[in-house]
């Protein structure tokens, strides 16, 4: 009976042995990203075509041209993004009352433009010639996964995803102005893949895995932004 129990526990220590070994080689794999490089693109992807209609709604707004808002509609609906479905993200820290949020989507941005072009009969023909110009479908449904929300000041949000290894992870953030968001990408051991303000993230994972996106306020302001991942 003795022996018995020893091989039980040995055979326990064994699985323990293994499982223990297991995480820690998961832990030692080294950063999840740098599997091959990504493909060579002979057309905007769909998360640089959310980022740069994006990045015209912010300067026509800033500059408050109805037209430009309107063609950033155009550009969008070449390649209609699609809301995240219930995102896993949370917030860290800040302050205030949340603003409105103006979501990512051809027909809010031409909703804009028509209230941007107030009574300037010319503006708001213009607008509307590119409202008429966009295809009815609005092009095709599958562009990019996009979430527009605020960053308070002194706040920072976190967003976990599952990316699968071997296929390209594509990552892009909207803001207002260059340097008001800084966005880090971590792996699910927390290797730090990326620091970045004002290009997209593009790297192919080495394995399936979770990955956690952190934005950061830069600015003493709240700062509206739009992620954008394929």
């Amino acid at each position: 009976m003795k022996r018995f129990h020893a091989l039980v526990l040995a055979g326990m220590m064994g699985v323990s042995l293994v499982a223990v070994r297991g995480f820690a080689d998961d832990a030692n794999k080294g950063p999840n990203s740098g599997a091959k490089t990504p493909a060579a693109k002979d057309s905007p992807s769909s998360v640089e075509t959310a980022t740069v209609a994006g990045q015209l709604a912010d300067w026509a707004r800033e500059h408050h041209d109805a037209v430009a808002l309107a063609t950033a509609a155009h550009v969008l609906a070449a390649d209609a993004p699609r809301s995240m479905d219930k995102p896993d993200k949370k917030t860290d820290g800040g302050s205030g009352e949340k603003p409105m949020i103006t979501a990512l989507s051809s027909d809010a941005l031409l909703a804009e433009a028509k209230v941007l072009a107030g009574g300037n009969a010319d503006v708001a023909a213009a607008v509307d010639s590119i409202a008429k110009s966009i295809p009815e479908s609005r092009g095709h449904v599958g562009g990019a996964y996009v979430d527009s929300d605020v960053l308070l000041v002194g706040q920072t949000m976190t967003y976990t995803m599952t990316l699968s290894g071997g296929d390209t992870m594509e990552i892009g953030v909207v803001c207002p102005f260059t340097g008001d968001i800084t966005y880090h990408v971590y792996d699910e051991n927390n290797n730090e893949l990326s620091s970045l303000s004002t290009t997209d993230f593009l790297q192919v994972p080495k394995w399936t895995g979770k990955f956690r996106v952190v934005l950061v306020n830069n600015t003493n302001r709240n700062v509206p932004y739009t992620i954008a991942t394929n």
